[in-house]
């Protein structure tokens, strides 16, 4: 069936008729790259406004139903086979530098230096506390 549908997206001289197959179209589950690519051909080749308008909505919603535009990758400017640029040679890669340092041992490692942590001092009250005779204070437990 889809194959069928695809055809007439594709190639139907009514645009009711082909803004109807893109409709149910959009109703195919999973979103497939194979339907949501007819759907972005039909619209980008679309004469009809009132077709276009509804091919927009409907490829709109098959977008939500999780349907994505596959990106072209860019390999850069394409150049005449032969052609140079100004640009310089890549480098060369790295070749190994010689033997890799040994790992430290135990009790060795290197030395921290920074500032010296030193635990900070009791406040100073200024004001000394108030002692409260044992029995005067509040309690805690109401009176019997």
């Amino acid at each position: 069936v889809l194959p069928l549908l695809l055809d007439v997206l594709k190639n139907d001289a009514s645009s009711s008729v082909r803004v109807e197959v893109a409709s149910t179209l959009a109703r195919y589950r999973p979103a497939t790259a194979r339907v949501g690519q007819a759907l972005e051909q039909a619209l980008s080749s679309e004469k009809s406004i009132r077709a276009r308008l509804q091919l927009r909505s409907t490829l709109r919603g098959y977008r939500l139903a999780g349907y994505s535009t596959p990106r072209k990758q860019d390999d850069g400017p394409k150049l005449p086979p032969g052609a140079k640029t100004d640009e310089p040679p890549l480098a060369p890669p790295v070749k190994d530098a010689g033997p890799k340092p040994a790992p430290p041992t135990a009790g060795e490692g290197p030395v921290l230096s920074g500032p010296t942590l030193v635990p900070a001092e009791p406040p100073v009250l200024k004001t000394p506390p108030m002692v409260v005779p044992p029995g005067e204070g509040p309690t805690l437990n109401p009176p019997a």
